[in-house]
């Protein structure tokens, strides 16, 4: 009998060890193929990210340069580790899209025991680009609807006198300062130093500061041209990082002198060019017209040449 009970057991204990181990294999299988299925999942993640860059950077020289956009998006397809036949790079037949796709071949360090050696990951990204219809930043400068020539001169705020060569006057008691958030010699200041950080949209109504605004003027753009980035910058690479970078927005025309109502009809970048602190043009600034791509929203709105651009996929 106790040898009867001893054998019973002794099946027990073994059918346990076995089963044991069959469960030991069984997690550490999955244990396996978790650690594969998470490196798939990072590099789907980096390649999503390369697409992202790759689109966003090619986006921002449409629609004046299609071919350069491509370029751009496959050297930063490039600095993402892609290599350039695993990406695929199209610009739309409307010259305001990129689109970015890529694939990665992966190598799996526990999928082999199945029979699988590699896997591919696969990403795309698309975006867009259009007239500014909303951005941050903003001086409380201004510009009258009309056809912008690239590197022509414009008349930013109007001084005592049109400046010789720029065409243009102030119109009673409005020279072209804007009264953002406010007004307020101080508050206008700092907004032509830093720029306003409100957001303003196209279709807003906003009033302008009334008088010359001289001496406003002359601490806000002083503070620009005085700063240290500003010796780095010049009209070709002016951007963001630019102290004489401006982007104004285009209004349309006063109708009356004094303090006024006026509509902004969209945005323009133009690179500061000359500041009149005395004489006939006091209180004039001038600057040249640029175009360039900005981190603002996208609108159906007239182009001025400023582009905002985002993801749309």
């Amino acid at each position: 009998m106790d040898r009867h009970l001893f054998s019973a057991e002794h099946k027990e204990q073994g059918g346990i060890i076995v089963m044991t181990a069959l469960v030991m294999v069984a997690v550490v299988g999955f244990m396996a193929l978790g650690v594969d299925l998470g490196i798939l999942l990072l590099q789907k993640r980096l390649l999503a990210n390369a697409v992202d860059a790759a689109a966003l950077a090619g986006v921002q020289e449409l629609p004046a340069d299609p071919s350069a956009a491509q370029t751009v998006a496959y050297q930063y397809g490039a600095l993402n580790q892609v290599d350039a036949e695993d990406l695929a790079v199209a610009v739309s037949t409307l010259d305001n899209e990129v689109a970015v796709s890529a694939q990665r071949r992966v190598r799996l360090f526990f999928a082999p025991v199945l029979g699988f050696d590699a896997a591919v990951v696969r990403a795309q990204a698309r975006a867009r680009t259009g007239p500014v219809s909303g951005i941050r930043g903003a001086v409380p400068l201004s510009v009258m609807e009309q056809d912008f020539v690239y590197g022509a001169k414009y008349m930013l705020k109007y001084g005592s006198q049109p400046v010789d060569d720029v065409p243009g006057g102030h119109h009673g008691g409005n020279f072209g300062a804007l009264a953002l958030g406010g007004s307020g010699a101080n508050n206008y200041r700092m907004n032509l130093q830093y720029g306003y950080e409100g957001i303003l949209r196209v279709g807003d109504y906003i009033d302008t500061e009334t008088g010359n605004m001289v001496g406003p003027t002359g601490d806000g753009v002083r503070a620009r041209l005085n700063h240290p980035d500003a010796a780095k910058c010049t009209f070709v690479n002016a951007g963001p990082h630019c102290p004489q970078y401006l982007i104004v927005p285009i209004i349309s025309e006063f109708t009356s002198g004094g303090r006024h109502t006026v509509q902004i009809l969209g945005f323009a970048a133009f690179f500061l060019e000359e500041y009149h602190a005395q004489g006939a043009y006091k209180g004039a600034v001038v600057g040249r017209f640029i175009k360039r791509s900005v981190d603002g929203e996208i609108g159906p709105g007239k182009d001025y040449g400023l582009h905002a651009y985002k993801l749309v996929r």
